[in-house]
């Protein structure tokens, strides 16, 4: 059984009740017992470092599983909180300094916003933290199961008719009567924010240099990106997690123009993870590397 199907199947019976330092805690310790008896899951962790040319300490493997644990914990935070509980745990939470008040301002300027982000830290809160200032969020995405589908658009037009959130909608790819990459431009041309994962393997990823080793990576945004550089504004943004459980969002405005954009989003990526690589999750799961 996977991490996340054992995660589901031990913890949603019991989350009713409980707060978020609960939650996590339990999702903590059920998550320890899984790695105990998935011995391989550290070795995969361990080949990935070694094939990426970093030590692999102890320490180090138990903070990333550590992290990868706490992706699931963000998750399935909005599962025991009301909108008006979920917006006050995002206000006092996360640290976002002046980066939602530039996004509205490009909004306010006629200019969509495609945020690029990666399987890294707190990506589960980006989405939401962003609706807060009302800004109107589609997230790319596959959803694993129909039932997911469906309570995740029914949860976000609940958090939409408590007048918190903006509305966020999800363009799930490979859905019957979805368009893929035609709804992400629309979305683009309606001045609304575009949140898309760029580290991963598609048919239409390019290769890309991260860690001095070729991946495959993109996604396709090169392509949208080339359509529809003109009208947007590109960014990278990630959410770090920080001690005390606490977040800070990070974007960083990258260039649109010439043929290396999706390139410019992996070394905005390569600086976080110089200081923060436990928080990259992608390294509990087979690398798309290009050069093998």
């Amino acid at each position: 059984m996977s991490l996340s199907k054992h995660l589901q199947t031990s913890i949603l019976p019991r989350i009713n009740g409980k707060n978020a330092n609960e939650l996590k805690q339990l999702i903590l310790e059920c998550g320890g017992r899984w790695y105990a008896e998935n011995p391989d899951e550290e070795t995969l962790i361990t080949e990935n470092l070694t094939s990426l040319g970093i030590p692999c300490t102890q320490g180090r493997i138990a903070s990333i599983k550590e992290h990868i644990l706490l992706h699931y914990f963000e998750k399935m935070l909005p599962l025991i909180y009301s909108a008006q509980h979920y917006h006050a745990f995002l206000s006092a939470n996360i640290d976002t300094s002046d980066f939602l008040d530039k996004l509205s301002v490009v909004r306010e300027n006629g200019r969509g916003i495609l945020l690029a982000t990666a399987h890294f830290g707190g990506v589960e809160l980006i989405g939401p933290c962003i609706a807060t200032r009302k800004i109107p969020v589609n997230a790319v995405l596959k959803f694993s199961t129909e039932q997911m589908s469906r309570s995740s658009n029914e949860l976000a037009d609940t958090y939409f008719q408590s007048g918190l959130f903006g509305p966020m909608k999800f363009i799930e790819l490979g859905r019957p009567q979805t368009h893929g990459a035609l709804d992400m431009a629309a979305a683009l041309r309606r001045n609304e924010a575009l949140l898309a994962v760029f580290d991963e393997k598609t048919d239409y990823s390019i290769p890309v240099t991260l860690f001095n080793r070729k991946f495959w990576g993109g996604a396709g945004l090169n392509k949208l990106i080339a359509f529809t550089q003109r009208n947007i504004a590109l960014y990278t943004v990630f959410m770090l997690r920080q001690n005390g459980g606490r977040y800070k969002l990070i974007l960083h405005e990258i260039d649109s123009t010439g043929d290396n954009a999706v390139q410019k989003l992996y070394d905005s990526l390569a600086d976080l993870l110089s200081e923060h690589l436990e928080q990259w999750y992608f390294l509990h799961e087979e690398l798309p590397f290009a050069d093998v």
